[in-house]
């Protein structure tokens, strides 16, 4: 997959824990744990996180074709970290990280915690728009802080991101 003429590859990294929480732990001490584990991912690029009630979605790439052999070691240590049974899907066309971007953002809408994406606490989307700090590298492929049109299509449910395109070949 190109992303400005550099070759680059991604995956989906989803855990679950075992229960109904994160045993024992607040989101916000799960967060911290995560900010942790998350700095160490070198050369692995963080490109998207949320961390739900009992699971997480990570959007990770790698300028390497072996992304997903990278991204478990990274998963290793979250299983022993927290317990969960991580899952890494490749992702295999730039449509394809469009909707795995879209759906990790859009998971705490979907889920009636907040209204827009960017509201939701525990988001590497709050941070890249500044709205919280990051305690973890975030390479966001999408350029979502300057190009606000990005952040109308994450929050809509509606395929705006084609209206966008459209948008840019018309003269």
């Amino acid at each position: 997959m190109k992303n400005f003429g550099v070759e680059f590859f991604a995956g989906h990294m989803t855990g679950k824990t075992l229960s109904e929480t994160w045993t024992g732990l607040s989101l916000r001490e799960v967060w911290g744990k995560f900010a942790c584990s998350l700095k160490k991912t070198k050369p692995i690029q963080v490109n998207a996180f949320v961390l739900m009630k009992n699971h997480f979605h990570l959007l990770v790439s790698w300028n390497h074709s072996d992304v997903i052999r990278a991204s478990e070691g990274v998963a290793a240590e979250l299983d022993q970290t927290f317990g969960t049974e991580t899952k890494i899907y490749p992702v295999k066309s730039f449509s394809n990280y469009l909707n795995v971007y879209k759906y990790i953002y859009r998971n705490p809408v979907e889920a009636g915690l907040v209204s827009l994406a960017e509201d939701y606490q525990y988001s590497s989307l709050r941070c890249v728009l500044g709205k919280s700090d990051l305690s973890f590298p975030v390479v966001d492929n999408m350029n979502v802080i300057h190009h606000p049109r990005i952040l109308q299509w994450i929050n809509a449910d509606e395929n705006l991101f084609r209206r966008i395109c459209d948008d840019r070949s018309q003269p």
